[in-house]
Parts: structure tokens; sequence; C-alpha cells
């Protein structure tokens, strides 16, 4: 899961930034900050780079941009109709007014409580547990979408080995059997798609259920097909597995 952040106070922003690290490292959990911001337009760059269902920490005033959070979550929720929406804010009466958007938040926090570090952490938890149950609604099935031109395929998991990213945002499916199927995407939208699809590297995505062994350098998958990585690769996949 990717985390972004955006308050108009450097202060308070380095607070929850922090509040965030911690809990991650904490529990262990996979889990990204990808931007803590002041600007909401870095928000807006960002996101539709890193797939969908991710968590967005907002404060609602942002100053003196030109958006305010409400503005900014309406964004984010065109560009990924399963973020978590998480309100950081001293205004309570607009709870109402978020409401009337449609954009569904996850939870409001009141910005400099005394409880605010722990309302954090459990905003967190929540968020990361959706995100866990919205990528076991593909494993429940077996089967993972992939949008080849204007049609949507549907493939077996097992017959799934990995994704390597190709030039022109293309992205080539290795199969089982020596089959491969080239489609437009990138590869920081993959994980969502199955959670044995695992992010190795920012030009690979690997089915984990499909290997067979992990050498120094090397993934050898259940077929016999073979990948080169780096060792710090290999052992982040290591890593992985053992957590899962």
């Amino acid at each position: 899961m990717k985390i972004f952040i955006c308050e108009d106070n450097n202060e308070v922003l380095k607070k929850i930034e922090q509040v965030i690290k911690n809990y991650i490292m904490i529990n262990d959990l996979s889990v990204e900050i990808i931007t803590s911001s002041t600007d909401p337009l870095n928000i807006l760059e960002e996101a539709p780079k890193h797939g969908i269902a991710n968590s967005y920490f907002l404060d609602i005033d942002l100053g003196e941009n030109a958006m305010t959070g409400i503005d900014l979550g309406k964004k984010i929720r065109d560009i990924d109709p399963f973020a978590k929406l998480i309100y950081i804010t001293n205004f309570d009466n607009m709870q109402m007014r978020i409401l009337n958007e449609m954009i569904a938040p996850l939870a409001y926090i009141t910005k400099n409580s005394d409880d605010m570090d722990e309302s954090i952490r459990k905003a967190l938890t929540k968020a990361y547990e959706q995100y866990i149950q919205s990528t076991k609604l593909n494993s429940n099935i077996g089967k993972v979408p992939i949008k080849v031109g204007l049609k949507q395929e549907f493939y077996d998991i097992n017959e799934l080995l990995y994704f390597e990213a190709l030039e022109g945002h293309k992205i080539r499916l290795n199969l089982v059997n020596n089959k491969e199927i080239i489609f437009f995407g990138k590869i920081s939208n993959l994980e969502i798609l199955h959670p044995s699809i695992y992010i190795c590297h920012r030009s690979y995505a690997i089915n984990l259920d499909n290997i067979d062994k992990l050498d120094s350098k090397t993934v050898i998958f259940k077929d016999g097909t073979s990948i080169y990585l780096s060792s710090k690769t290999i052992r982040r996949i290591k890593k992985e597995i053992k957590n899962r």
C-alpha cells in the first residue's frame, strides 16, 4: 500500500509523517510513503503512477494553495475510486460538507489533539486491513484481470510467472509454456491485482506462488524459467515470502 500526505503546515506534516513511519517500522508492514507535501499538485502528479486502493492523509485548509483538501479529495477519488481518504483538520464543522461531496472518507482526525497520534495509527490500521481485503477479492476468484487492447482478459494466477517493463509504457507478461502477452500499463499498478504479485524492482513484478527457488542472483520459476536480479532484490523477495 502507498501513502500520500498533504498538509500546509510543515511542522504538522513532519509529525504526521513520523507517526506513520514509526508505525510501519514497528509493525513491519508492506507500506511506503510516496509523497509528503504542502502542495496538493504534487499529490495529484504522483497519485496516478502508483495504482489504486492507496491511502491519503489530507488537511482541509491547505493555506495559500488554490484548492482545499476537499477539492483534492474529489480529484483523488476520480483517479483512485478505492482510495482511503483520512482527513486531519482543525475544523470540526466540515464533516457534513465532506459527506455532501460524496467522497466517502475513511476517518476524521482532529489536528494537534492529545490523541492525534493514536488516531492516525488506528486509521492506518483500518486502511491497511481494507487494502488487504481488496487484494483478496481477486485472490478468491483465482483470476487476474489484464486489459489487452480494448478487451479485459482473465488469466489463472497459476499461469503467471512475471511482468517486465518495456519501453513506451508497455509491460510484457510472461506465462508458463513460454507464452507472453504485451499490454499497456505500469509496473506500479500491478500489485493490487493479486496478493501473490510482488513488485520486486521498478522493472519487474513476480508471482511469488510460482517461484521454485531463489539463488543469490536468480529467480527460478516452477516451469524452469529464470530471471536475473541483484542480490539485494533477491533478499527483498525472500523477506516478502517469509512475511506472507
